[in-house]
């Protein structure tokens, strides 16, 4: 919806999906049957990364490496690679399940450089098979920290899913296929 002021938002299955629709502004892919995402509010660097099977330089995506031989790909690096943006997200991508390795895939968000002294978070959000998983961890990050968001496991016989995820805990709080927001 857009209105006569500067307010708007996407409408995405029947929920607003701010986080979806910021990776898209930025120039992210948003169609692959596997996206990672995250958002968060100031000018620090985190960055996404995606520790694949056999997690060894060729099998990681990261801010060091924006590519995997398993067809996965960090696209987006904001306030890294792509400059400081006010309205940080990055993206990691996977357009085809099939391509991907066999074993378990683990997300994590890492906080490389610490330039705020603000309490802010980060949301994170994966999306595959029809379903959006959110994430968010409501303190500040501190330097050096990394959070792992979730563990998935690929098998061709049974697909892709989520067998391990941030729960409640301390700042962090987990939901389920319905979107936030």
């Amino acid at each position: 919806f857009k209105w006569g002021n500067p307010f708007s938002w996407s409408y995405s299955g029947e929920v607003a999906d701010a986080i979806k629709e910021r990776v898209k502004a930025a120039g992210g892919s948003v169609t692959g049957e596997l996206c990672c995402r995250l958002a968060w509010d100031n000018t620090d660097d985190l960055d996404l990364s995606m520790r694949e099977p056999n997690g060894d330089s060729v099998n990681y995506i990261s801010a060091l490496r924006y590519e995997s031989s398993n067809g996965g790909m960090l696209d987006l690096d904001a306030n890294g690679r792509d400059g400081l943006r006010k309205d940080p997200a990055e993206n990691i991508v996977y357009d085809k399940i099939h391509k991907m390795k066999e074993g378990q895939y683990i997300l994590s968000v890492h906080q490389y450089r610490k330039r705020g002294s603000g309490r802010e978070g980060f949301q994170a959000q994966i999306e595959f098979g029809g379903q959006t998983f959110n994430f968010q961890v409501d303190r500040a990050v501190r330097q050096g920290e990394r959070i792992e968001i979730a563990t998935l496991e690929y098998r061709r016989a049974s697909g892709l899913k989520i067998v391990k995820s941030l729960g409640e805990a301390a700042g962090v709080v987990g939901s389920g296929p319905e979107v936030w927001g």
